[in-house]
């Protein structure tokens, strides 16, 4: 990179990154780099504006960092064991030695760049990986560069047994080559090799082809130049949030206005122009320990504590609202379920609790249906569990023991966070910390959002969650067992191009392995793909058999593949219109009879 007033910083793309400056900024500069002020005494100055000093390299380093990653520490905890003199004889024959030779490929070098520094930094990292010849190249190649920056001619120094170079097709190594002199970029413009740029080894475009971007090209394959910027030919780019172009060979550049449905502003994603999505972004809990963002990451969390599902982070205009979920104790042969749902919207705080059909609207338990702040909350009973609603679009289902899906509008888009993710259509960062760090495991990324101080467990102890045999994994994979999910012309094959069943079946495989087989962990494990798939408004077929999950349904009521409980129930023959569109399987109150909260009753005997 280089400026007009004389900046230059180089960066070898692994571990060196060069900085050059004219004498005009003498006694201006900071950083890790020191201050330029021509005396090497006051090299380890901390801060500019106390012109404090230390001694520490450690404290030196801390100073100047820029942010914190996980992981991260300014204290190297590897060290290199004390070296032998018989040990030091080596280093010099080996290939760190070729620094030092005088009568070696850098000897011209000596008087103009110290070889000293290379050397020791060599010798090192060869003694951190004894075994690995190639960590000396790197070295070596920045003293190679260096000396080419000061105008020294080495010599050849790179063998085919020693840090040879592999040079892509159509392109061949060199020594000593201008690292201008052969690019698309340089010949359509005015800008020539200054004399500042002094050869440099590398590999170099055959005769007749020439750089473009990182391949070697005829010349009439160049690119086009746009707006400052040299694009591949045949390449599409975006210069604007409203406008799409590409570059033809020839070097032509065509564009076109882009917009987004409804004016909506989209945005540049790994260099490709997307607008935001319209549908609605879903998470999803189940079973154990299977979780899946709102960007469709697929992860594990063994901890049964009380997390953030999901919350709103950001978003002046977007109503606020917090999911959270309480995990229950594992105990042995026994899967985790979820205690209790927690939803925070519209000042209300509403508890859903594993097993009870009933709702906590602030500690006070309310029947089912239950219509809160003039129908700005509404929760039904639908289908074996419960839906949750609000008048902006989120939407959250729960079984009442272990599955739990959230839906939000496209609006969130970016603004939320927790263990759903920030929903922002990238796959790449869904493990963020509250901080926005990036946490290095997802134990350490479940625990981060923990919501309660109560003694509880980050992890599966290997007593309680053994690891599945191969010989299991098999079995359970077979279509009576978990593999239902995945059979191409089964009941959920309709469902397959929707949504991934994969999610689903590693958590079938990994919770009926670890209940030992009990058929009740196999049955609620299909049951969730179930419901997802009616969610998703698909038809479904009967996958339920005498034999395999059968429903046993209570009093005046029969087993239906599509049912909706609150059309035909006593809430629903006063306003059906405030009941779920969607149908569930579940039990169907038999003619002549409508659902009370509880069960099964005759028309005429509803409550107020």
């Amino acid at each position: 990179v280089e400026t007009d007033f004389g900046l230059m910083v180089t960066y070898d793309w692994q571990s060196q990154v060069t900085v050059s400056v004219p004498s005009t900024y003498s006694n201006t500069l900071c950083g890790l780099c020191g201050n330029y002020d021509g005396n090497m005494d006051d090299e380890m100055t901390t801060m500019v504006k106390s012109n404090s000093a230390t001694s520490n390299l450690d404290a030196y380093g801390d100073k100047w960092k820029v942010m914190d990653i996980p992981g991260c520490m300014e204290l190297s905890k590897v060290e290199c064991p004390q070296r032998g003199q018989q040990q030091q004889e080596d280093d010099s024959k080996m290939g760190c030695g070729l620094l030092q030779q005088v009568d070696g490929p850098f000897g011209a070098c000596h008087a103009h760049v110290d070889a000293t520094k290379y050397f020791q930094s060599c010798v090192h990292d060869s003694c951190l990986f004894p075994h690995r010849e190639e960590v000396a190249c790197p070295i070596i190649a920045r003293y190679a560069a260096a000396c080419q920056a000061a105008g020294v001619t080495i010599g050849m120094w790179r063998t085919e047994d020693f840090c040879n170079i592999s040079c892509p097709p159509r392109s061949h190594y060199e020594l000593c080559s201008q690292p201008c002199s052969q690019t698309c970029s340089t010949i359509h413009t005015s800008r020539r090799c200054s004399m500042k740029d002094q050869c440099r080894e590398g590999c170099v475009c055959d005769q007749g082809f020439v750089l473009s971007g990182d391949e070697c090209v005829p010349m009439s394959q160049c690119g086009c130049h746009h707006q400052d910027f040299y694009y591949k030919a045949n390449e599409t780019f975006y210069p604007s949030m409203q406008e799409k172009c590409h570059c033809q060979p020839g070097g032509n550049v065509d564009c076109q206005k882009t917009s987004c449905p409804g004016d909506s502003e989209g945005e540049v994603i790994d260099g490709v122009f997307q607008c935001p999505s319209t549908a609605p972004g879903t998470c999803v809990a189940t079973g154990d320990r299977n979780y899946m963002s709102f960007d469709g990451v697929a992860f594990n969390i063994s901890g049964t504590c009380s997390y953030v599902l999901t919350e709103t982070c950001s978003g002046d205009n977007l109503n606020p609202f917090v999911v959270k979920i309480q995990k229950d104790a594992r105990q042995k042969k026994k899967v985790s379920s979820i205690q209790t749902l927690t939803v925070e919207v519209h000042g209300l705080t509403l508890t859903l609790m594993q097993g009870r059909r009933s709702v906590m609207v602030d500690s006070v338990s309310h029947h089912l249906p239950a219509i809160l702040s003039h129908g700005q909350v509404e929760v039904h009973q639908h289908g074996m569990g419960i839906l949750l609603q609000t008048d902006f679009g989120l939407l959250i289902r729960y079984d009442l023991l272990h599955h739990v899906m959230v839906t939000v509008p496209p609006s969130y888009q970016g603004h939320l966070c927790g263990l759903c993710g920030n929903y922002n259509g990238q796959r790449d960062d869904e493990l963020l910390l509250p901080d926005g760090h990036q946490a290095p495991n997802t134990m350490v990324f479940g625990s981060a959002w923990k919501t309660l101080d109560a003694p509880c467990v980050d992890h599966c102890p290997e007593d309680h969650c053994p690891i599945c045999t191969e010989e299991k994994m098999m079995v359970l994979q077979k279509p009576n067992y978990c593999g239902l999910l995945m059979v191409p012309k089964g009941p959920f094959a309709s469902c397959h191009h929707l949504i991934d069943p994969g999610l689903y079946l590693q958590a079938c495989l990994h919770d009926v392995c670890l209940a030992e087989g009990d058929t009740s962990v196999l049955c609620r494990s299909i049951q969730s793909y179930s419901i997802a798939c009616q969610d998703a408004g698909v038809t479904i077929e009967a996958w339920r058999r005498p034999s395999l999950c059968p429903l046993k349904c209570p009093a005046n009521s029969s087993y239906s593949l599509c049912t909706n409980l609150c059309t035909k129930s006593c809430s629903g023959l006063g306003d059906a219109s405030r009941c779920p569109q969607s149908c569930m399987e579940g039990c169907q109150c038999d003619q002549g009879y409508v659902f009370d909260g509880h069960g099964c009753v005759p028309e005429g005997h509803c409550g107020c």
